[in-house]
């Protein structure tokens, strides 16, 4: 498959299987290219379109600075993979 369709709601013209969930981990300098990275993923394993579920939290990891530690954020971009049926 070389085109992946973006779709940010269910499909309600075309009929499609879904292949699976696919999430990236995502940061503020990868946030405008999640969907992109999430595209490639769906490209990698044969989708047609990925349906968009949106950002997902996945807790939050301490980071020692200095004497204290400073909780980040791990926030998670998720999406289905679909394939179109005939």
């Amino acid at each position: 498959t070389t085109k992946v369709d973006v779709l940010r709601t269910k499909s309600a013209d075309r009929r499609y299987i879904e292949l699976g969930e696919l999430c990236i981990r995502v940061n503020r300098s990868t946030q405008d290219t999640a969907v992109l990275r999430l595209t490639d993923k769906a490209r990698e394993i044969g989708a047609d379109g990925i349906v968009l579920i949106g950002e997902r939290s996945s807790g939050s990891v301490a980071v020692p600075i200095g004497q204290m530690a400073v909780a980040v954020p791990l926030r998670d971009m998720c999406a289905v993979a679909i394939r179109y049926v005939e």
